[in-house]
C-alpha cells in the first residue's frame, strides 16, 4: 500500500481525485491523506513518516507549494513531490522542477495522466527504498564479517601466545641447563 499526501486547498478537487482512484483505494493499493494547506501538510508528514508521495498544489494559503517543496526536500529528502499547477502558470512549473520536484501535473488533469505520474513517482520511491534496504543489508554483512574476523583472530592468537610463551620458557630452560653444564 502506498500513502499519498494530497496538499490542496480546494477540497472538491481532493474529493474528485478520491473518486477517480476509488478502485485503487478500495483494493488497498493507495491511501490518500488530505491537507488543506502547506502547514497542514507539514504537520501530517511529521505525524506520518510512512507517507510515500506528496502531491501539492502550488497556490495554497499559509505555505505555498514551492515553499513546501523547499522544506520537504530538506526534512524528507527521500519523499517525492509532484506539483500541481494551473495551465497558465508554466513558469511555476520550471521553478518547481528546478527546486527538486519529481514531476508536475497541469490542472485540469485527466485521470490517466495523474495515475501514470503517481505510479512513476511511486516506482522511484520503491526503487530508493530497495536501495536503502540493500545498503543496510550490506552494512550488516560487513559488520558481521568484521566481527567474525575479530573472533577468528582472537581464537588463533590465544593458542599462538601460549605456544610462544612455552617456547620461550623452553629456550630459557635450555639456556639455563647449558650454562649449568658449562660450570
Amino acid at each position: 500500500m502506498s500513502s499519498i499526501l494530497f496538499a490542496e486547498d480546494d477540497e472538491s478537487l481532493f474529493d474528485l481525485v478520491k473518486l477517480q482512484f476509488k478502485d485503487n483505494i478500495d483494493t488497498g493499493e493507495f491511501t490518500f491523506i488530505h491537507a488543506k494547506n502547506g502547514q497542514e501538510a507539514l504537520n501530517v508528514l511529521e505525524e506520518n513518516p510512512q507517507i510515500d508521495l506528496l502531491v501539492s498544489d502550488i497556490n495554497m494559503p499559509e505555505i505555498t507549494g514551492l515553499e513546501l517543496l523547499n522544506i520537504v526536500k530538506v526534512k524528507y529528502p527521500l519523499l517525492k513531490t509532484i506539483i500541481m499547477t494551473a495551465y497558465g502558470e508554466k513558469e511555476n512549473v520550471r521553478t518547481a522542477m528546478n527546486q527538486g520536484a519529481f514531476d508536475f501535473i497541469i490542472k485540469p488533469f485527466n485521470k490517466n495522466d495523474l495515475i501514470q505520474t503517481i505510479k512513476k513517482a511511486l516506482a522511484e520511491v520503491t526503487r530508493f527504498k530497495k536501495m536503502i534496504q540493500e545498503l543496510q543489508s550490506a552494512r550488516e554483512a560487513n559488520r558481521l564479517k568484521d566481527e567474525f574476523i575479530a573472533n577468528i583472530t582472537h581464537e588463533l592468537l590465544t593458542p599462538m601466545h601460549g605456544i610462544l610463551s612455552f617456547s620461550e620458557f623452553g629456550c630459557d630452560k635450555t639456556e639455563h641447563t647449558t650454562r649449568s653444564e658449562e660450570h
